[in-house]
């Protein structure tokens, strides 16, 4: 995650020294590598919560016998 934040930072830091052009296609690569990344992130919290939430489904069934 800090590798993440590092990597946006020095993107958008550089971004800032260039013309406005460059700095639209530098914010369309943020929004590619912010989606690369954070897309797999979300997906696996996800799947935790479907454990988590199956995990609790059968405790309680385990509670109700």
């Amino acid at each position: 995650m800090k590798t993440t934040l590092i990597g946006l930072t020095l993107v958008c830091g550089l971004s800032a020294c260039n013309s406005p052009q460059d700095t639209a296609v530098a914010e369309q690569q943020h929004k590619q590598l912010y989606n690369a990344v954070n897309q797999p992130l979300e997906k696996a919290r996800d799947a935790e919560q479907q454990i988590f939430d199956n995990a609790a489904s059968q405790k309680k069934q385990a509670d109700e016998i």
